[in-house]
């Protein structure tokens, strides 16, 4: 399995970082977002969970070569299940923040896997920073790392972001102090 993605942490507050993604045999990581699962030849095979968001999806029932895996579960969607034995689960979307003063999305899941070097469908990491299928989550997003086959080793969530907005007052700001009370104070 691939390795979670650091959490960032300010004060009491912690942006998880994404889930690893599953390697073979090994299980998705769990995170800010899940990561894509692993391939395998044995039954249902789950994405990994979004600790703050949603379940990862599973291979669909279809456990035969080449044995596609579900996506990792996104902060904002679930990850997607396998819909076909071609077609392994894309991981679940993010949700969009706007503190940093643009829309962002952040805690993408990762996206499934098969076994064996990939000649079919590839699979999508969520919006927000999830990695697509063997590639690591992206960093400051909490993004889930997409699953790998059995010839590559598992990768890495991304790291995930704590962003801190607060309120410059303006220098103008005049006051005038009497009898202990503030007065013409402009903001």
């Amino acid at each position: 399995m691939g390795y979670a993605g650091e959490n960032s942490v300010f004060s009491t507050i912690t942006g998880y970082g994404g889930g690893g993604g599953g390697a073979y045999e090994y299980g998705a990581g769990n995170g800010a977002s899940g990561g894509g699962a692993e391939p395998t030849n044995v039954s249902l095979t789950y994405g990994g969970t979004g600790s703050q968001g949603y379940n990862g999806g599973t291979n669909g029932g279809f456990i035969n070569s080449p044995f596609p895996a579900g996506g990792g579960g996104g902060a904002g969607a679930v990850g997607g299940n396998a819909t076909a034995a071609t077609y392994a689960g894309n991981g679940g979307n993010g949700v969009a923040y706007s503190i940093s003063g643009a829309s962002t999305y952040y805690g993408g899941g990762g996206g499934g896997n098969y076994l064996g070097l990939s000649t079919y469908t590839s699979t999508t990491g969520g919006l927000g920073g999830g990695g697509a299928i063997n590639q690591n989550g992206t960093a400051n997003t909490g993004g889930g790392a997409g699953g790998t086959d059995q010839n590559t080793s598992g990768r890495k969530g991304g790291s995930g972001i704590v962003i801190v907005r607060y309120i410059i007052l303006p220098l103008s700001i005049k006051a005038h102090i009497g009898s202990g009370k503030l007065r013409n104070v402009r903001f």
